[in-house]
């Protein structure tokens, strides 16, 4: 696959999108200009007039249909469908290529200097969680989680920062910001996933005295029998 000066248009106007930062205006009239062209372009080539009624309508009123402007231009119409569309759309298509590229690297220093400014904070997060948190797998959180509250703070911190980067789904919305911490708590009042405690089991050894047997505690919750009449 060869990746076009087209393709990291659409990358960058997505990230934008994304982060929020919108691009230099300067930046996005170039962009729609290339891609007016080559619309503009494939138009053209799909444009064929009535070349015989323009003749006929020349010949009638007696002009020369050699020098006749309808003539003229649908013959031209004519020709360029036949015999250039092909031609006109390629040359199109790298002439936007190029302006396109040449645009990209005009803006490139503001588009990251903007984004660097928006990711700041997200960034710090990210750095602060891969040099505190014990595992650099998110998806660990038993691990994470007896690390202590500190850990689970960066934990939170780094999800928060994933989710603010990411683009949403599609046919989905995107996710919400997690609340804010609770104050004094040191972590976040959003939901952590918990590993879930083990069930606590009797495991006889040699000190322990197993309970009662159930026919035992059937035998002690039973109502008293009553006496024999006959007894």
């Amino acid at each position: 696959m060869q990746i076009t000066p087209r393709f990291y248009v659409t990358q960058i106007r997505n990230a934008a999108h994304t982060i929020g930062v919108p691009l230099p205006p300067t930046l996005t009239k170039q962009l729609d200009q290339a891609d007016a062209l080559v619309h503009a372009a494939e138009t053209m080539v799909g444009i064929s007039g009535d070349l015989n009624s323009a003749i006929l309508d020349a010949l009638e009123a007696g002009r020369d249909y050699h020098n006749d402007p309808a003539v003229q231009r649908n013959a031209l119409d004519r020709m360029i469908a036949n015999f250039q569309s092909h031609g006109v759309t390629e040359a199109a298509q790298a002439r936007a290529m190029s302006r396109r590229r040449a645009a990209l690297v005009e803006h490139a220093d503001d588009i990251l200097a903007a984004w660097a400014d928006a990711i700041e904070r997200h960034s710090a997060a990210l750095a602060a969680a891969a040099a505190k948190l014990p595992t650099h797998d998110l998806a660990d959180t038993a691990t994470i989680i007896a690390a202590g509250l500190d850990a689970v703070q960066h934990w939170n911190d780094a999800q928060h920062a994933i989710r603010s980067g990411s683009p949403p789904r599609q046919g989905s919305p995107r996710s919400p910001p997690l609340p804010a911490s609770t104050p004094g708590s040191g972590i976040s009042s959003s939901p952590i996933p918990m590993p879930p405690p083990s069930s606590p089991r009797w495991r006889p050894d040699a000190t322990s005295t197993p309970g009662p047997s159930h026919a035992t505690a059937c035998r002690s919750i039973s109502p008293p029998s009553k006496p024999s009449p006959h007894a």
